[in-house]
C-alpha cells in the first residue's frame, strides 16, 4: 500500500514536462496534496473516535497548580491538565472543620490508619497519601520498615526509604508506628527459596536485635536522623506481624508473615525488645499484632492465641511465654459483615472482654490494648449490594454499609478503658479491581480508592476524628480551556483547622469503565490557623 507521501511522488512523476503545461501541472499538484491531506485528517478523526469508543480517555489527571486559601477571604484554585482532552470534567470539593465538633475532640491520639505503605509509591504520590491521613486529623500511621530494605548486606543499612517516610510524616504531624519485619536473605536459613526466606526467622536473633537497635537509636526522639533531632520522632516499635495466623486454622502457629514456630516468635520477640529499649529505654514495643482471621472460639481465634502468647505450652506457666517481651498488647480485630449493630457491640464486647482477662490472668492488668488492624471491606455502590452481603458475597458490605459499620465500631472501641489507640485497615486500596469477583482484601478496605479518590467512608472517619466536612463541591467543565481558576466564596473558609482540596477527574458513559484505571485525584492540604 503506498502512503502519502509516495502517492505525491506518483503524482509529480505522471504530472512530468510535456503532459501538461507548468501552470496546470501545480494547480493539479496543490488539488491532490489537499485531498491527500484531508484524507491523513480523516484517518486521524477516525482513529480518535475509535480510541473514545474503546473507553481510552486521553485525561488522565488535573493537578493543583496554584492555590491560595486564606481564613474569611475569597480564595482561588488554579487547575492545570496533564493532557489533551475534550468536553470533561472534574470534581473539585473542599473539606475543612465542620459547624459542629466532633464527639471525640481530644481523643486523636486515639485514632490511626494502617496500611500507609509511603515507601511502595512512587515519590509523587507520597506526599498525596500522607495529605489524606493527615487531613482526616488522626495521629499514628502504620507502615513496614523491613529489615530486608534496610539492611541488604550485613551492617550496611539504606535509611533513604525510612528517612523519606519520616520526614514526610515530620511534615504532615504524623507520628509512624513501623512493623519492623522480613529477615534478609543474608540472615535467613533458607536464602536459596526467594518466596520463603523473608517469613522465616533468622539464624540468629541477635541479628534481628542489632537491626531493631540500630533503627530505633536512628528514628527516636532526638535520635540520629536529622528529623528527629528537635524531639519529633518514633516511640512505638511493632516486633513483626500476624505471627499467629495459620491457613489450617487449627493451631494459633506461624502462616504467611511468619513461618516457624511460636516458641521462635517469642525469642525473637525478646531480641527485638532488648534492642529497642537498650536504645531507647522508654520507647514502647509492641507483638506483631494477633489476628482473629477465624471468627471460632477454641482453635485460631484471637483469644486463644492471646493465651498461646502468654502460655504457649497451655500448662498455666507464663515464664516461657512472652509477657516480660512487649509493653502493649497488639491484636488486629476484624468483624464478620453480616452483624447489626446490636450484634457488632456484642462482638467486640466479648473479644475485648475475654482478652483483658487473660491478660489479668496472667498479672498484665496494668497494660494497654493496641488495635492496630480493624475494618470493613466495602465494594462499589454501583455493585448494587445491599447493607446484608448478599450469599455469594459475604465478604464486602457497600460503601455506605462501611462507613456505618466503621462509626458503630470506633463508637465501641472507645468504651474499653484498656483500648488506647485503634488504626482502622486501610487508608488505600491497592486494586484497581475493587468488583467482589477480586477476594484481596487489599482491594476493599480502604477509605480511599486505588485512584485516591476518597470513599464515602473516608469522609466518614475525617467527620469522626477530625470533624471535617464537605464545605465546597464543585463539577467543572474543563473543556478545551486547558489551565484555569476557580474561585472559592470567603465563606468556605471561615473556621481555622485542617483544610483538604480533593480534584478527581470525572468520565460518563462509554468511558467510565477503562477510566477507573487512568485517572488520578490531586489533592492539597493545609492547616489554616486565626490571623
Amino acid at each position: 500500500m503506498i502512503g502519502p507521501v509516495g502517492q505525491i511522488h506518483a503524482l509529480s512523476s505522471l504530472l512530468g514536462p510535456g503532459n501538461v503545461s507548468k501552470r496546470m501541472r501545480n494547480i493539479i499538484r496543490i488539488f491532490f496534496v489537499m485531498i491527500v491531506l484531508l484524507v491523513v485528517l480523516l484517518t486521524v478523526a477516525d482513529a480518535g473516535h475509535r480510541f473514545k469508543k474503546t473507553g481510552q480517555s486521553q485525561i488522565t489527571q488535573v493537578n493543583i497548580d496554584q492555590i491560595s486559601l486564606i481564613l474569611g477571604e475569597e480564595g482561588t484554585v488554579w487547575l492545570e491538565p496533564t493532557s489533551s482532552f475534550n468536553d470533561e470534567f472534574i470534581e473539585l470539593k473542599i473539606l475543612g472543620p465542620a459547624a459542629e465538633q466532633t464527639q471525640y475532640k481530644g481523643k486523636e491520639g486515639f485514632f490511626g490508619l494502617a496500611g500507609v505503605q509511603t515507601l511502595w509509591l512512587a515519590k509523587e504520590d507520597r506526599e498525596t497519601e500522607m495529605a489524606l491521613v493527615a487531613a482526616t486529623g488522626a495521629r499514628y500511621i502504620g507502615m513496614d520498615f523491613e529489615w530486608g530494605k534496610i539492611e541488604k548486606e550485613q551492617g550496611k543499612y539504606d535509611w533513604s526509604g525510612p528517612d523519606d517516610a519520616v520526614r514526610l510524616a515530620k511534615q504532615y504531624g504524623l507520628t509512624i508506628v513501623p512493623m519492623l519485619l522480613f529477615t534478609p536473605q543474608w540472615a535467613s536459613p533458607t536464602s536459596f527459596a526467594p518466596l520463603d526466606y523473608k517469613s522465616i526467622p533468622p539464624v540468629d536473633e541477635k541479628q534481628y536485635r542489632d537491626f531493631v537497635f540500630q533503627v530505633v537509636n536512628r528514628y527516636k526522639p532526638f535520635g540520629q536522623s536529622t528529623y528527629v533531632k528537635d524531639g519529633y520522632g518514633i516511640s512505638d516499635w511493632v516486633i513483626w506481624n500476624e505471627p499467629n495466623v495459620q491457613p489450617q486454622g487449627k493451631d494459633p502457629l506461624p502462616g504467611n508473615f511468619w513461618i516457624g514456630e511460636l516458641e521462635a516468635y517469642i525469642q525473637l520477640m525478646r531480641a527485638g525488645f532488648e534492642g529497642a529499649h537498650a536504645a531507647d529505654p522508654s520507647c514502647n514495643v509492641l507483638n506483631g499484632g494477633l489476628a482473629d482471621v477465624y471468627w471460632r472460639q477454641g482453635e485460631a481465634d484471637l483469644v486463644t492465641a492471646v493465651e498461646r502468647l502468654y502460655d504457649p505450652n497451655g500448662d498455666g506457666d507464663a515464664g516461657d511465654g512472652a509477657r516480660p517481651y512487649f509493653d502493649t498488647l497488639n491484636i488486629h480485630i476484624y468483624p464478620p459483615v453480616n452483624l447489626t449493630p446490636e450484634e457488632i457491640n456484642d462482638w467486640l464486647q466479648y473479644r475485648i472482654d475475654a482478652i483483658s482477662r487473660v491478660m489479668d490472668r496472667f498479672g498484665d492488668d496494668g497494660k494497654k490494648i493496641w488495635v492496630t488492624e480493624t475494618g470493613f471491606g466495602s465494594v462499589p455502590s454501583s455493585n448494587n449490594l445491599n447493607e446484608t452481603p448478599q450469599p455469594d458475597n459475604l465478604m464486602w458490605l457497600d460503601e455506605k454499609g462501611q462507613s456505618d459499620s466503621m462509626l458503630i465500631m470506633f463508637e465501641k472501641y472507645v468504651q474499653f478503658p484498656k483500648v488506647e489507640t485503634v488504626l482502622w485497615w486501610s487508608l488505600r486500596d491497592y486494586y484497581i479491581n475493587q468488583t467482589g469477583e477480586n477476594q484481596a482484601m487489599e482491594a476493599h478496605y480502604g477509605l480511599v480508592n486505588a485512584d485516591f479518590s476518597p470513599k464515602s467512608s473516608y469522609l466518614a472517619y475525617a467527620r469522626m476524628v477530625g470533624g471535617m466536612d464537605i464545605l465546597f463541591s464543585s463539577e467543572i467543565n474543563i473543556g478545551s480551556f486547558g489551565r484555569q481558576m476557580v474561585v472559592i466564596p470567603k465563606n468556605v473558609i471561615s473556621r481555622a483547622g485542617n483544610y483538604l482540596v480533593v480534584v478527581t477527574p470525572i468520565l460518563r458513559g462509554e468511558n467510565q469503565p477503562h477510566f477507573q484505571t487512568v485517572k488520578r485525584t490531586s489533592v492539597f492540604f493545609k492547616n489554616i490557623q486565626s490571623k
